[in-house]
Formats: structure tokens, sequence, C-alpha cells
């Protein structure tokens, strides 16, 4: 817990009880602020954090399907270049 100081003059004012209960109510407010302010954060964590796992996920989509295209596509090159060596090879 926090020291909080009183001036003497309010302490004066307020009297021993009521600034111990002054400096209670203020740790509580304190207390209070801590707790939002954590669960804004978390909040804004958790946001951000779906968004770059919705990020993530639609990157290793796009790439899984540009890697199925490239296996294709090479696939059906070596099809065809192995086609061709044996045409070349029963022509002669």
């Amino acid at each position: 817990m926090n020291v909080i100081t009183m001036p003497q003059s309010l302490v004066d004012k307020l009297g021993k009880d009521g600034a111990n209960a002054f400096v209670e109510i203020l740790g509580k407010v304190q207390d209070s602020a801590k707790e939002v302010t954590l669960e804004v954060a978390e909040s804004r964590f958790e946001k951000h954090l779906s968004e770059f796992e919705t990020k993530i996920e639609r990157r290793l989509s796009d790439f899984k399907t540009d890697i199925i295209k490239w296996m294709i596509g090479i696939a059906i090159s070596q099809m065809v270049l192995i086609l061709t060596i044996i045409s070349l090879l029963i022509r002669k």
C-alpha cells in the first residue's frame, strides 16, 4: 500500500480519525482504479490478440493455397517433361 502523507492543516480540520478514514477512502479509490485499468488493458490486449490471430490464420490459409498451386504446377511441368523425353526416345 502506498504511503499517503496529509498536510497538517487537513489533519487538524478532519481530526485524526477523519484523516485516517480519508486515507482509507483514497486507498480504496486507488485500488478500484487499478482494477479498472487492468480490466481495460486486458480487454484491449485480448482484442488485439484476436485480430492478430485472425490475420495469421488468413495468411497461413493463403500460403497453403499458394503452395498447393505451386505443387500442381511443378507436377504438371514434370509430367510434360517426362512425356517429352519419352516421346523423343521412342522416335529414335
